[in-house]
């Protein structure tokens, strides 16, 4: 079984941490690496790419040192990352058979590989269309297209659902999750949604560390905090929201009504009603509720 090992490893710039002694163990199946913008995600999945090299640890492909390997293991990985290159007046097709060429592909193979590519990421009747005259979520399948074509064993998205509208990134999601039956897919994201539906296991990154891991359920309940659901009338709900401050996760106002999920340890409303803790709360409170005394009921 395919196995992908992150050993302690750390990037530095300028002598600050960007990546600070992280250590994974992957699979095959579809991990999700959360964390805000500028937690580090970018910089480990660049590592693991071979795009930069760590500044000390080393990463494992099978036992080997990935870094040893070189074009061995690159032929082994599909990246795409936040923003990737594309000649604008390059048909989709003609852009796929570029990167096939640079990838070394034979020309029969990768004929074939295209039409099923296109077929399966929905682009078989854009296939002559400009890839300037592509929306955002096309641009996306592309993207998607050209990583898969030497077939490979582990999966590289960076950010892949910036800039996507809802139902575009229900579209990748499902897309994604079936790729992953056979690979070892790493997804970064700095949006809870995307990962909490279809990722095995989630990392969660902050300050180039790893700071909690585990499958969704896993990392909801190992969370110590409490999470009520609250209704109460718009004048009301604002007084509590004042109170309350940065625990207020979500508010939804119906009418004169509104309902507000916060995280508290004592009872927030006399309406208050405790609920399932979900990733996105275990997201806010790693991002910096526990911080706030408000939310863990202390003075």
């Amino acid at each position: 079984m395919a196995e992908l090992i992150v050993d302690n490893v750390v990037k530095e710039y300028d002598g600050v941490a960007a990546a600070d002694h992280i250590s994974l163990k992957m699979q095959k199946g579809l991990y999700g690496l959360l964390g805000t913008n500028g937690a580090g995600k970018t910089t480990l999945m660049r590592m693991i790419c071979t795009v930069t090299a760590p500044t000390s640890g080393a990463i494992y492909f099978q036992g080997e040192n990935i870094l040893e390997m070189g074009a061995r293991y690159r032929d082994k990985i599909g990246y795409l990352p936040q923003e990737f290159g594309y000649y604008p007046d390059f048909s989709v097709r003609n852009y796929l058979r570029y990167i096939s060429a640079l990838k070394g592909l034979p020309k029969r193979v990768s004929e074939q590989k295209i039409a099923e590519l296109l077929k399966s990421v929905g682009l078989t009747e854009c296939a002559s269309k400009k890839m300037k005259n592509l929306s955002g979520g096309m641009k996306r399948r592309v993207g998607i297209a050209q990583a898969m074509l030497n077939d490979p064993e582990i999966l590289i998205l960076d950010e892949p659902t910036i800039g996507l509208d809802p139902m575009e990134r229900i579209h990748f999601r499902n897309l994604i999750s079936g790729l992953a039956e056979d690979k070892i897919v790493l997804l970064s994201s700095h949006i809870v949604s995307d990962l909490e539906t279809i990722a095995g296991e989630v990392f969660i990154m902050k300050d180039g560390k790893i700071v909690n891991r585990g499958t969704v359920n896993e990392i909801c309940r190992q969370i110590p905090i409490k999470v009520w659901m609250c209704k109460a009338e718009n004048s009301d709900a604002e007084r509590m929201i004042a109170v309350q401050g940065g625990c207020v996760v979500n508010v939804r106002k119906e009418g004169n009504v509104s309902e507000i999920r916060v995280i508290s340890e004592n009872k927030p409303h006399e309406s208050a009603v405790l609920t399932d803790v979900s990733l996105e709360d275990a997201f806010f409170y790693q991002f910096g509720m526990q911080e706030d005394r408000r939310c863990s009921g202390t003075n």
